[in-house]
């Protein structure tokens, strides 16, 4: 049975060799996935397993692969695979799942940074440990979101920096820097930032680190400065000798001194201070007790005074028996002590002084009880002389004579204070009598002096007028008359008295001014005689002038004329009979000419109340449109009335003066208001000038990246905010919008060509590593073999073969030179890479080897029997073929045979492809071979 097991037929991916089943894989379909599962778990062979893992998509399988395969190439191969499906944004389910069967810190970086998905990003994110897989997903990641969510994981500061430094996001950069804060690594940041929002936010804390630094450094400048003045001022107390004053002053020193603080280093002045302090509280201790034994001896000094002053207040009292109480008063002064602080005397003489008084007093009042009905008698008589029936007169003439009674009466007298005042009181009522009559008096007289004077300087003003008019000159003559001729007759003017006559140089300047007013007033009289006679032919004249006026049309002319002829004709006059024939004349004349005036000017007041109107109607219209709001059209009318304005026909001045006065007013308010407006509109056109070039230039910043998406994002947000931009000026708008536009039409040209220039990218990348190895290759065809050589050529091979995807010529030639580049580098130092997978001689080997099992399939299978095999060999073989006819002891089927022998073939294809590029003329060799015996077999059986 076991040997009939064997022989029943299996599947493919279950035959014994691993080249067989590495080949069935290419066989199985899609519906088979759990077979693929199964090699890719369990099978023996790592490159089965390998091959295995590059079809699985069950995410759970290859997670359990990637961290328990024992081979450390499977497990890299299912890690990659399973990253892979992670970062498959066709199917984003299956993606979530590769990401969540994830466990490697690397791999979750890689997701949280690439994955399709934000929300695939975000779990992997939240699987994280380590704070530089945080930074790196911060700096790195396609999605806002988790960019965000990872800088709130970090704490490290350097870590942030980094972040800071070395992302190309606006949103985590400058969340970065708000981070740090005001720390060192703000310098650092804003010097090597590759985001310039960035480093403009790093040296915005900067500026305001440094500000706040020379704040405090203001500060502390600003506290030492204090800090010595109130040192000095503690110093300035010594000037002081009030303590209780000069300790509060002191506590305030102190308080505001501690108040201010210092730095921890700065104890200079605290020493220096508190040394000052206890100076002064040393001073005032000192003062104080001074001053309470000053206070002593003052309270002491007090008393003493106290009880002399009550003894001297007690001996100026009037009492009946004074001597007595006198004599008491001196035996108690006797008794007093001695006065602290010394006595002068002055004490007991006013002691003695007040005893003295009092005895007076006394004596006093004895003499006028007995004169006390004397007084009191003189007293009546006194009052009845200002009684309201008193004749004025007869109490003048008698005040005297009483007044002198009541002095000798009174003089040794102590009289009642009583009756004094009541004397005292007639006395000031005679006394206020008699100041009333002499400032009346002196004001009557200044009041004539002043008229007087006026009159001597009026006529003195007229004589020295040359062509003074007849009329003032008389009338100086009389007014001076009037005041003189009682003098020169040597009695008052109108019963006055002698005292108020004019001052002798008052009375001797009118008198000059008379004699020179009368001889000019005879002189005037004369001429005026002869002028009448003269000026009979000027009214003559003037008649004939105003008649001849009536042949005129010149009516405002003629008015002009007329008023100056009636001016003329009032300035003189006629003495001859026919004066008042002239007259009849010359008004009859003037009266017609008036009426012809008259009406033209009613003309002209009416032509000029039209004119009036339309510049009223002018006014009108401007202060209507003062207000306005349209500008443009509002300017032009306003000109216009201004020049409609300037060529209305006259009117009266005033009028036109007033009307200017408020059509000006009306078209300054809105000129004015225009004005306003105008440097309101160019305020925003200016801001919504520099918001337009902050647009632009975010544009021109975008306009350059390869982050197709995030930049076309970008872009599409612009075009939008600059249709939410307000207007600017006019010669700025299209500048800033070709500027603009040229932006964005290069952006959409870029990505139009993105495909073109993501191709130019990996072509460049490509070259950087065909360049690489070139120049180890001159390295090493100089004779120099570097260090590390062989790991070198590894990793550029490694680059070259994981690099971005490449087609046609570009990537021929660049292939050809990485080939001839690395086919020298072997060929010169092939010693260095013994071992490793650019071994020539195990590739030889193995190129070899390939090579005779694609020729023996070209040749056909040979029967065992016939090549002399063992009976063992036999059997197995024939085995073999009946298990690849699925027969057992039948006929052997021959297409399925050919099959088997066609998916060898295909294997090895792929083992020859796995041994990379062929080193040296042996390998190339082989190369040649192989390739052609495969296609010998292929042209034999092209129906596989």
């Amino acid at each position: 049975m076991a040997l009939l097991d064997r022989l029943r037929p299996q599947p493919a991916w279950k035959h014994a060799d691993p080249a067989v089943r590495l080949a069935s894989l290419d066989t199985l379909a899609e519906s088979e996935l759990g077979v693929i599962a199964i090699l890719a778990r369990t099978d023996e062979s790592p490159r089965v397993r390998r091959a295995a893992i590059a079809r699985l998509t069950d995410a759970d399988a290859l997670g359990t692969i990637a961290r328990g395969d024992v081979d450390t190439q499977v497990r890299s191969d299912a890690l990659a695979r399973l990253l892979t499906l992670a970062l498959d944004a066709t199917d984003i389910p299956r993606a979530a799942l590769a990401a969540r069967a994830l466990r490697e810190e690397r791999a979750l970086i890689q997701v949280a940074r690439s994955a399709p998905n934000a929300e695939i990003a975000l779990a992997a994110l939240e699987r994280l440990s380590e704070p530089r897989a945080f930074g790196a997903v911060a700096r790195h990641s396609t999605h806002d979101d988790v960019r965000v969510r990872a800088l709130a994981h970090l704490t490290d500061p350097a870590e942030l920096e980094a972040v800071a430094i070395t992302t190309e996001f606006n949103d985590v950069g400058v969340a970065a820097v708000d981070r740090l804060g005001e720390c060192a690594a703000m310098d650092v940041i804003a010097d090597r930032a590759r985001n310039p929002v960035v480093a403009r936010r790093a040296r915005a804390f900067i500026r305001v680190r440094d500000q706040r630094a020379a704040d405090a450094r203001a500060r502390a400048e600003a506290g030492a400065r204090r800090r010595a003045l109130l040192t000095e001022g503690v110093d300035a107390l010594e000037h002081l000798s009030d303590p209780m004053r000069a300790r509060a002053e002191l506590d305030r020193l102190e308080g505001e001194f501690a108040s201010h603080g210092g730095d921890a280093g700065d104890t200079d002045h605290a020493v220096r201070f508190a040394a000052r302090v206890a100076v002064q509280r040393a001073r005032l201790d000192g003062l104080e007790q001074a001053e309470a034994a000053a206070a002593g001896e003052r309270a002491a000094r007090a008393v003493g005074i106290e009880a002399r002053e009550a003894l001297i207040a007690r001996a100026g009292e009037d009492t009946e028996d004074l001597d007595t109480h006198l004599a008491d008063l001196l035996t108690e002064w006797s008794s007093l002590p001695s006065l602290a602080g010394g006595d002068d005397g002055s004490w007991t003489r006013r002691f003695a002084d007040s005893g003295d008084q009092a005895r007076s007093r006394a004596v006093a009042r004895a003499r006028a009880a007995s004169a006390h009905d004397d007084v009191v008698a003189l007293v009546t008589r006194v009052e009845a002389l200002v009684a309201p029936e008193a004749s004025l007169d007869d109490s003048e003439r008698a005040w005297p004579a009483l007044e002198a009674e009541w002095k000798a009466l009174t003089a040794p007298l102590a009289v009642d204070e009583a009756l004094r005042s009541r004397v005292a009181a007639v006395a000031a009522t005679f006394t206020d009598r008699r100041r009333g009559r002499d400032a009346d008096a002196v004001k009557a007289r200044e009041s004539r002096v002043e008229t007087w004077r006026t009159l001597a300087s009026r006529a003195a003003a007229v004589a020295a007028q040359a062509d003074a008019p007849i009329r003032d000159v008389e009338q100086a003559v009389r007014d001076l008359k009037a005041v003189l001729e009682p003098q020169v007759g040597g009695s008052s003017p109108a019963g006055e008295s002698t005292r108020l006559a004019p001052p002798e140089a008052l009375v001797a300047e009118m008198r000059a001014s008379l004699a020179a007013l009368s001889t000019r007033l005879r002189e005037l009289r004369d001429a005026e005689e002869w002028r009448r006679w003269a000026n009979a032919g000027i009214q003559e004249a003037l008649v004939a002038q105003v008649e001849a006026l009536k042949a005129s049309k010149d009516l405002p002319n003629v008015a002009r004329q007329l008023r100056d002829l009636r001016r003329q004709w009032k300035a003189v006059s006629a003495a001859r009979d026919d004066a008042g024939a002239l007259w009849q004349r010359f008004k009859s004349a003037a009266d017609e000419l008036q009426t012809r005036c008259d009406e033209q000017a009613r003309l002209v007041a009416a032509e000029q109340a039209t004119h009036v109107a339309a510049r009223i109607a002018l006014c009108e219209a401007a202060e209507a449109l003062a207000e306005s709001t349209e500008w443009v059209t509002t300017a032009e009318t306003l000109k216009q009335l201004q020049a409609q304005w300037a060529t209305t026909g006259p009117a009266p001045r005033e009028q036109v003066t007033e009307l200017a006065r408020r059509f000006r007013t009306a078209c300054d308010t809105f000129f004015t208001r225009r004005k306003a407006d105008l440097v309101s509109l160019k305020q925003a056109w200016s801001e919504n000038a520099a918001k337009k070039e902050a647009l632009c230039a975010q544009a021109e910043a975008l306009a350059e990246s390869t982050d197709w998406q995030v930049a076309l994002t970008g872009i599409k947000q612009l075009q939008a905010d600059w249709k939410t931009v307000g207007p600017v000026r006019r010669n700025r708008a299209e500048q800033l919008w070709k500027r603009f536009r040229a932006a964005c039409d290069h952006f959409f040209e870029r990505y139009g060509s993105r495909h073109l220039i993501a191709q130019q990218q990996r072509t460049e990348e490509r070259e950087g590593v065909v360049q690489a190895i070139e120049a180890v290759a001159a390295t090493v065809a100089a004779g120099t073999s570097p260090d590390g050589l062989a790991a070198t050529t590894e990793d550029l091979s490694t680059r070259w073969q994981n690099g971005a995807g490449l087609s046609g010529d570009a990537l021929t030639t660049l292939r050809a030179r990485f080939d001839a580049a690395l086919n020298a580098i072997i060929g010169a130092a092939g010693e260095a890479f013994a071992g490793s997978r650019f071994d020539v001689s195990a590739q030889v080997a193995r190129r070899t080897q390939l090579c005779e099992e694609v020729e023996t399939a070209v040749a056909g299978p040979s029967n065992p029997s016939e090549a002399g095999a063992s009976p063992a060999a036999t059997l197995a073989a024939l085995l073999r073929e009946s298990l690849a006819a699925n027969t057992i002891g039948g006929r052997v089927n021959e297409d399925s045979k050919l099959r088997v022998v066609g998916d060898k073939v295909r294997r090895v294809q792929q083992q020859w492809r796995d041994l990379g590029p062929a080193f040296g003329e042996a390998a190339a060799a082989l190369e040649t071979r192989f390739h052609h015996a495969v296609r010998r077999f292929f042209d034999r059986h092209p129906e596989l």
